[in-house]
């Protein structure tokens, strides 16, 4: 077993990063919470089972292996997006403007780019925009139980080795315009 250095400095072994990361997402997800209007009474708290989960991303297989890309949205809600996204080839790059995306990685690896130049700039709609390529950035090895923050604004490419298999949870959270 080899240690890793959480942001703070500290090492860790790798089993507890798993441990870190639903830590990390929960408290996300708790301040996101905090930040919205109460739940009315008409409104449950949704939970997805380890086996719910695990189906979504089995249905979504076939779809990954042809096109390069699936994705699965479980909820929508006032203030943010719960989805799955499984890939087995690498993506455009993307920009969110609205959204902070804050990705759980539950299988495999890849390379996460961010912080480029895009190229290839195609604008779409509520402030998201695509492109072809990134000129410079930051590379980030991800693996599963690594937890990931990406701020709105930020340019980010996922990076896959061919043959790989790559699974997300991933809660988009939507910020002040």
């Amino acid at each position: 077993m080899h240690l890793r250095k959480l942001a703070t400095g500290i090492p860790c072994k790798k089993p507890l990063v798993p441990f870190l990361a639903v830590a990390a997402a929960a408290f996300v997800l708790l301040a996101a919470a905090a930040a919205a209007p109460a739940q009315s009474a008409g409104k449950q708290a949704e939970v997805w089972t380890q086996s719910s989960i695990e189906k979504g991303f089995a249905g979504m297989a076939g779809a990954a292996k042809s096109t390069g890309i699936a994705g699965s949205i479980l909820g929508r809600y006032e203030g943010h997006i719960v989805e799955l996204s499984s890939r087995t080839a690498s993506g455009q790059v993307e920009v969110h403007q609205h959204f902070v995306d804050i990705i759980v990685v539950t299988k495999g690896q890849a390379t996460l780019l961010t912080g480029g130049t895009v190229l290839g700039k195609k604008e779409e709609a509520d402030g998201e925009e695509r492109g072809t390529s990134m000129r410079g950035g930051v590379k980030h090895a991800i693996s599963a139980g690594d937890l990931v923050h990406i701020p709105a604004g930020l340019p980010h490419q996922m990076l896959l080795q061919p043959g790989t298999l790559f699974e997300a949870e991933i809660v988009k959270v939507r910020v002040a315009k």
